[in-house]
This record gives structure tokens, sequence and C-alpha cells, in this order.
């Protein structure tokens, strides 16, 4: 492993990332049951706390911005009381909304976890998933123009399959950011997975391989593994893959060829949300940086195993990042 993580991770705060996708509010409400309701046979959830927080492509923003880098956030909300909160969510966490785009045709998404005892009792979705219109299309593509031949070194795709990515948008992309020497990396979803067509990061997990793929993968197996990447292969250029286990932890192959993994790392785990968030981030920056995949995949495995430690979806800071390869490197 390198000698100059130190360096590496500073120069994070060169770069100027375009997160575009899905964005989304994460609520939850808190509360406790002591009675059935008489209305029906379910519980009755005495709420005591409601909490917002931002999600989906956004969350991969608040990774980068936490890791010291210049993120832009593009991604379509509409125009209601849940994008009022979404706004003001960017505001407190010193995120700008320049690359939003509005549409008054469709929901701001918005999933609400309802808690008890610290269990999650049900998860309501409001969101529109259908495809853009063509004015929504419109709009995007020139958010996304804007921006991508602007002095940026790198797009990172956040795909939920909510709609605001289609086959049309992400060769938009793929185009612009080879004309203008931009390194893509992408979080993709089964519904556009033979899309991406053109990308420099490709970061799957698991079950997102096997059904983009649709065969049965063994990830303890790194022939498994690959024998899916050939697959894939068949329909999506050629590209660098990081393919996140999980507990089996990542798998890494180069264009070349080179492939390997990492194991995860043995921890008290509290919550895995978010840890692919947080992968997809360090390992974009890291190989903009000048690692190598073997490298940067190494440090995101690192990443993602930290903020399985907290009980919230949080981004990981670079300092604590810093703090974790010296306590695995030198036992600090």
């Amino acid at each position: 492993m390198r000698s100059d993580w130190l360096n590496i991770i500073k120069s994070f705060s060169k770069l100027n990332v375009l997160i575009v996708g899905d964005v989304m509010i994460d609520e939850y409400l808190s509360g406790k049951v002591d009675r059935i309701s008489p209305e029906a046979p379910v519980p009755v959830v005495d709420v005591k706390a409601r909490v917002h927080r931002l999600g989906g492509a956004s969350n991969v923003a608040l990774n980068c911005k936490a890791l010291g880098a210049n993120p832009i956030l593009c991604g379509l909300i509409g125009e209601d009381i849940n994008a009022k909160t979404y706004l003001k969510l960017l505001n407190d966490s010193g995120l700008s909304s320049e690359a939003t785009v509005f549409s008054s045709s469709r929901k701001t998404s918005c999933k609400t976890r309802i808690i008890s005892n610290n269990q999650q009792m049900i998860r309501v979705d409001v969101e529109d998933k259908h495809d853009l219109n063509k004015e929504e299309q419109n709009a995007l593509k020139a958010m996304l123009k804007k921006h991508i031949t602007s002095n940026l070194d790198l797009v990172i795709i956040e795909d939920y399959d909510k709609g605001c990515l289609n086959q049309e948008v992400i060769t938009y992309i793929e185009k612009l950011c080879s004309n203008h020497n931009v390194f893509v990396s992408v979080d993709p979803k089964k519904q556009n997975f033979s899309y991406y067509k053109n990308v420099s990061l490709f970061k799957p997990n698991l079950k997102e391989l096997q059904e983009g793929v649709n065969t049965h993968i063994d990830p303890t197996s790194n022939t498994s593994i690959s024998a899916a990447i050939n697959l894939l292969n068949s329909e999506v250029q050629k590209a660098n893959h990081l393919i996140t286990l999980s507990k089996h932890g990542v798998f890494y192959r180069t264009k070349a060829g080179e492939a390997g993994g990492y194991p995860a790392e043995l921890r008290n785990i509290s919550d895995v949300s978010g840890a692919g968030d947080t992968v997809i981030s360090v390992a974009s920056l890291a190989m903009q940086s000048g690692c190598s995949l073997a490298e940067a995949s190494w440090l995101a495995n690192l990443a993602g195993g930290f903020v399985c430690e907290k009980p919230e979806v949080v981004p990981i800071k670079s300092e604590e990042l810093i703090n974790e390869i010296a306590r695995l490197e030198y036992g600090k």
C-alpha cells in the first residue's frame, strides 16, 4: 500500500466533483409503542422525534464534501413542501442548490421510516419513478452541459431507478465527459445497467451485479465474480470494476484484467445504510488523485466499514479516514 495517504487525501480538496442522479429526503419518525389502535390491529406510535436527512445522490455529495472535495449536486425535485425541506437541508449542509432542476409535475422523493425501540416498523415512500418528460430532460441536460464543461474533474452518477436517469441522459453525460476528459464513475441499478457504455469506474454491489447479468454469484469466489463481470462486459464496454460484497468485503478488476479483493474488517456493525455511497465517493476521489484501482479499493473498503459502525447514515470525514489508516497500518 501507499506511504503517502495523507497527501492523497489532502489532494481531494483540489477536485471539483459533479454528482448527478436521484436525490431524496430520508425522514425518520421515532417514538414509543404502548397500545394497539382501536381502528385496526396495528400498533400506535407516539412520535417523540422527527429528523430529516439528505438521501440518495445527496449523500454522495455529503461524503465528497466531508472528504474535502468540492461537490456540485445535480438532481431533480418537485415544487412541493418536500422541496422546501430538501433545499433547507442542502443549505444547512453547506451544499449549493445551483445545479438543482425543478419540475412542477414531479414529487420530491421522500422516504419516511417509522421507528420504535430502535426497530424500523414501516417505510412510506412518496415519489415519482416514471421517466422524465421532454421538458424535464432538456432542463437536466442543459444543467449537465453547464457544469461538465466548466473546470470539472469528476462525475459520479448515482442511480436509484427513480427516473432521473435514462438512456438518453446517460449517453449525453458520457459523451460530454469523453469530450472534456472527465473521469466518470457509476453506482448503478438494474433498470439502466446496460446503458453505461463508456465509464471509468463501475461500482455495483453484489445484488445489483447479479440482477444486472441475471446469474447467481458466489461472493467468496473470485472466479465466480470475474465470470459475472465477463457477462457484464458483453453489455458494458470494459471499465474498471469495483464490486461491494457486504460482509465479504470488495472485489476489483481493472480494464486490463488485474483482479483482487479485500475482506471486510471485523467491526461492530450498527447500520450498513449509506456504506455504498461512502465507497463510491472514496474510490472515485482516490483514483482521480492518482491511486490505482487496487489502492482505491483498499481505501474505499476501509471507509465503508468505518461508516457501518455509525448508528445512522453519516459521511466519513477526511480526518476520520486518515485516523483509520493510521490505526490499521501503524496501530495508532
